[in-house]
Formats: structure tokens, sequence, C-alpha cells
């Protein structure tokens, strides 16, 4: 059943959408690895999604730890909330206030929700890089970053994908800020894993067998994300961190089509980034002196007008739908 509803996000990928509705679900979370290996009864929590937590915050104390995995079940529900907040429309016979109530009503609920998912999480969940390690070490590093990078991507679609139009200046600068900042936040995760694997060790031990389709997805939007635009000062660490993303793309590629063609298309992607860069900064070397792009509010920028991902129009897009002047200008405030 879990399993299952996994696919709840991989469908997402690959078109094969899960109709298994949340309200009907009522199982127990997944046990830990103790319980299930003695063949115990299980007393994790049963999944509620009309309680906090979505019942994992119901945890009674006197209770076994659940698996990582129900950590992971739990935020990987969230995603049909964030599906619901994107593929949302604004209705013609209603008046654009109607849209942004409703648009800022959801968006906060799941950002809620998804704020008190990482908050209950235990100690050894919170993500760092040395908790990866020991995530490693200890056999759950596979659920460690699913769960971490869910909840990232879910960030980042949330906040990226709305008629921005419609949405005030401050919203429209606090969701391409968060959008970017989720963005950035999943390539540093990518650089860790990249970087955890032992010297010598073999290749069950290597993280990057541990990531899944859903994952090049968030590398592949995180990527996309962060290449309509930027500022001079943070050109090197964007460089660094896509092309960590793009190499784990390569990687990934060798058990995973979809990856293949997603690492082909951010490896264009970068060219293009590396050209508009050097036009922007008048140095092929990108280090000379910058000129001014629409005004000098937009010196020191460079920006791309088209999104890989095309299954939204930029009027739906605040990453690349807004003008650079709003565009750049919450990326400053948001330094």
């Amino acid at each position: 059943m879990w399993t299952n509803l996994s696919q709840r996000y991989h469908g997402f990928c690959g078109g094969l959408l899960c109709a298994i509705q949340l309200e009907d679900i009522q199982l127990r979370l997944p046990c830990n690895e103790r319980l299930y290996e003695e063949g115990l009864a299980s007393d994790a929590p049963l999944f509620d999604c009309f309680q906090p937590g979505m019942g994992i915050q119901s945890l009674d104390p006197h209770s076994s730890a659940p698996s990582p995995a129900a950590y992971t079940m739990v935020v990987a529900s969230l995603w049909t909330d964030v599906t619901k907040l994107i593929f949302r429309r604004p209705r013609q016979t209603a008046g654009p206030g109607s849209y942004v109530k409703s648009h800022e009503s959801l968006l906060d609920d799941i950002q809620r929700k998804l704020f008190d998912w990482r908050n209950a999480l235990p100690s050894h969940l919170q993500y760092s890089r040395q908790k990866l390690v020991e995530a490693n070490q200890h056999g759950y590093a596979g659920s460690l970053i699913a769960m971490h990078a869910l909840y990232h991507i879910s960030q980042l679609k949330a906040a990226r994908n709305a008629h921005h139009e419609l949405l005030s200046p401050r919203t429209m600068a606090r969701q391409i800020n968060v959008a970017h900042s989720h963005a950035i936040q999943l390539l540093e995760m990518v650089c860790d894993v990249r970087s955890t694997k032992s010297p010598g060790s073999g290749k069950d031990q290597d993280p990057i067998n541990l990531l899944s389709p859903f994952f090049a997805y968030g590398i592949t939007a995180a990527i996309d994300t962060l290449s309509a635009g930027g500022l001079r000062e943070d050109f090197g660490r964007t460089i660094m961190l896509m092309n960590d993303g793009i190499a784990t793309l390569h990687d990934l590629s060798q058990f995973c089509a979809s990856a293949k063609i997603q690492a082909r298309q951010t490896s264009k992607r970068m060219a293009l980034i590396e050209v508009r860069a050097a036009e922007s900064f008048e140095s092929t070397a990108v280090i000379a002196a910058p000129r001014a792009i629409n005004g000098r509010e937009n010196q020191d920028c460079w920006r791309i007008n088209e999104p890989m991902e095309k299954v939204f129009t930029l009027q739906q897009d605040v990453s690349y739908g807004t003008s650079p002047t709003i565009y750049f200008a919450a990326l400053r405030e948001g330094r």
C-alpha cells in the first residue's frame, strides 16, 4: 500500500497519476525495522489526513519509534496539495480578488503543513551533511534523502507556479524567493550526496544508487528555477551547484531513462547560461565589468526568458514570467 502511495509523486513525472485519495487511507504508518524483523505487531500511529502531521504527531511517547519511511510517506502525501494548488485556474466569472484570496489561503496551508512536518522530525532525521553520513552508515540514507528532497520540491513548486499577474508585488517577491531558496537547498543536498561516498566503498554503498526518478525531476526543476536569472555575486556558487546537479543526472541516467533526457536538457541549459552571463557581464570569462540590462536596477545580472519546463505558461511562473525589475529586486531582497 505504501509503495502505491509513493507513486503519488513518481507518477507526476511519468503521467500515471495515483488515484488513491488520502481520505480513504487508514493504515498504520511503516513501523521500525526491529518490529518488522521480529514479526511483532506494529504500534506505529495510523495515517490520518485529518490529523496534524497526518497522524504522526499523535505518536504515543510509550510506543516504538516509526520507521524513517513513515516520515517520507507523510511528506509524500502533501504532494497532493501541491498539485491541487499549482494546477488551479482562475474562474473566468470571478474577480481577481477571488483567486488571490483562495491561492494565498491554500499556499499558506501547504507551507504550514510542510513546516509542521519538518519541525516534528526526530533529531536523526533533521537534515545536515553529518546526519546524511550517519544515515548512510545505519542504512536509512534513502529515506532521509527522499523525505527532504520531497520537502524542497514541494516548497519550490508551490511557490513558483501561480498566476502572478493577479498577485501583489509583495506576494510575488516572496514566492520568487521561496522557489529560489529551495532550489538552492535541494542542489546543496545533491552536493552532499555526491561527497558522502567513502573512499573504497562498493557500489551498494554509493548514495547515488538510493536516488529515484523523482529526485532527478527535482534536480531538473531546481536547475530550471535557478536558470531564470541571477546576480553576479552569486554566479560562481550557482554554477557549481548546477554542475553537481547535472553530474548527478548523468549518474542516474545509467538506470533511469528519463534522467538521460534531463541530463542532456540541463547541459544545454548550462551552455546557454554561460552565453547569457557572458553577454550580460561583457566577458566570455564572466569576470569583466557588467553592463545594465533594462536599466541600472538590473546591473550585475543575467537573465533567461524561457523555462525548460513547458507545462505552465509564463503567466503561471513567477520565476520566468515576472519582469526583470521585479525578479532581481526579489533576489536582492532575499540575500
